[in-house]
């Protein structure tokens, strides 16, 4: 539970789950710095992917690592299945099948 807490405030600390503000200095004082990207935090996939590997690697978790990479391949399949009802959809309604 220790290592658990541990990472926790690792990734937190460094601002992988994006809780953290970066900061710059400039002049002398330290000022907020604005990001260019639209987007301030990591993915809540790529950040439990990381958990569960640092998990594994550490041997917290038993886990095959076909399980580890599973958000990865979950959300690619849900992806798919919607993607796949739309085109099918789509070409009932038209009458193409």
């Amino acid at each position: 539970m220790a290592m658990v807490s541990c990472l926790l405030l690792f990734l937190t600390a460094y601002g992988i789950l994006g809780l953290v503000q970066p900061i710059g200095i400039q002049g002398g004082s330290v000022m907020h710095t604005e990001k260019k990207s639209h987007r301030s935090r990591m993915d809540p996939i790529v950040a439990l992917v990381l958990i569960f590997a640092v998990l594994k690697v550490t041997g917290l978790i038993s886990w095959s690592w076909l399980w580890v990479f599973s958000p990865i391949w979950i959300t690619l399949l849900f992806f798919a299945a919607i993607f796949f009802s739309i085109l099918v959809g789509g070409r009932i309604v038209k009458g193409k099948w």
